[in-house]
């Protein structure tokens, strides 16, 4: 629990969409600022879910209205106005913000504060470029796109910027799309991970398949749930467990009734919603962690956390992903052509019809990771020299 006194010089804000994304996915980033002296609080949407986990780190909470995942023009521009008061009331060294629109707004927030109240160094975590860099994004997204290329390349007086993404393709993209910018790009190798302990070493002939993710369309859960129907009336022996919920807000989610379509086929498992330290027991249920995902993420965290408790994988093929595993991630899993249905269903046919050569996959997953550089204590050593250099 951080102290109540602090000094000025290591007064962090972090602000994000969602705080319990946030939680699900980097507290250990905040317990490490907090252990290297910062005082940390958090701005964001999203709280009632996860008010507690805050408290008991003592960390002080600021809600704001945010929306996720689409515009919201009416919500936005509170977004805006609410970040703009707290952080000046805040008065913070430093503010961290977290994912496309709050970096976008935040910056803009900044941009209307008195140059007296605004922080003299900012961080700016991408995590992963998102929608409107999609190579199949609409071609609304390319306005939005530009419009955030402005946003980020836009300069303001007396604040030091710096830049963090989680794979080196990631960067490339970034620099390619909005030319050279003056803040420097850190990249963190992913959100960090937990070292898992090794999978009991499962046995018989029924290959059991995982999806774990919000239940997006660009994260592949409605191919996944045809892939489980299209091998049970095969009468190939599998089972699927589907981990995550809608989301209602999200217009790329799916739908209720388009999920409860699949949900009477006999070798499909529905859990709902699993909470991070719930996850282990999960991917020990469990031979193949599935995300054919489309989406702009950087390097995705299912994928990483089933790796490193031995899971072989099943995945479109993706930049960060591929960076992590190297040159020989064919041996942990089967990376397939984004988009490409039957390419996908095959590596499932495959996967389950040799469930020795499946198992023996995820076992060298699980080497591939623990050799690669995605563990928490990693990534939070990236974020800090970002910290230091803004020093």
């Amino acid at each position: 629990m951080q102290s109540g006194t602090h000094h000025r010089q290591k007064r962090v804000v972090i602000a994000t969409n969602s705080v319990a994304y946030m939680l699900n996915h980097r507290r250990h980033l905040i317990e490490r600022l907090i252990d290297e002296g910062y005082y940390v609080a958090v701005v964001g949407g999203d709280l009632p879910r996860r008010r507690d986990d805050l408290t008991a780190l003592g960390i002080p909470v600021h809600e704001i209205a945010a929306v996720s995942g689409r515009l919201s023009l009416f919500t936005d521009i509170k977004m805006l106005v609410q970040l703009r008061r707290t952080i000046a009331e805040l008065a913070p060294d430093r503010v961290h913000f977290f994912a496309l629109k709050s970096i976008c707004l935040g910056k803009l927030a900044l941009l209307f504060t008195r140059r007296t109240r605004r922080p003299r160094h900012i961080i700016l975590s991408f995590t992963g470029l998102g929608r409107i860099y999609a190579d199949d994004a609409p071609l609304s997204f390319a306005f939005l796109r530009a419009a955030f290329r402005s946003v980020l390349k836009m300069p303001i007086s007396g604040i030091d910027e710096r830049i963090t993404v989680e794979t080196r393709a990631d960067r490339e993209q970034l620099l390619a799309d909005s030319g050279q910018l003056s803040a420097p790009i850190y990249v963190t190798n992913g959100t960090g991970i937990e070292t898992l302990k090794p999978k009991t070493e499962r046995s018989g002939d029924e290959v059991r398949f995982l999806f774990a993710s919000r239940f997006l369309r660009g994260k592949g859960v409605l191919e996944f749930l045809e892939v489980a129907r299209t091998l049970d009336a095969e009468g190939i022996a599998a089972r699927f467990m589907l981990a995550g919920a809608v989301v209602p807000d999200d217009r790329s989610s799916v739908t209720q009734s388009e999920v409860d379509a699949f949900l009477t086929l006999p070798n499909l498992t529905a859990i709902g919603d699993v909470l991070p330290d719930e996850m282990t027991a999960v991917f020990e249920a469990n031979d193949v962690v599935c995300l054919p995902t489309t989406y702009g993420e950087g390097i995705p965290r299912t994928l990483l956390e089933g790796a490193a408790a031995g899971c072989a994988f099943i995945a479109y093929e993706q930049a960060g992903w591929s960076e992590t595993m190297g040159a020989h991630k064919d041996d942990a899993g089967w990376t397939v052509p984004p988009g490409n249905f039957d390419a996908l269903l095959d590596a499932f046919r495959a996967a389950a019809k040799n469930p020795r050569a499946t198992r023996a996959a995820g076992a060298c997953a699980r080497q591939m990771i623990s050799r690669s550089n995605v563990s928490c204590e990693f990534v939070q050593e990236q974020y800090l020299l970002a910290y230091a250099d803004a020093a």
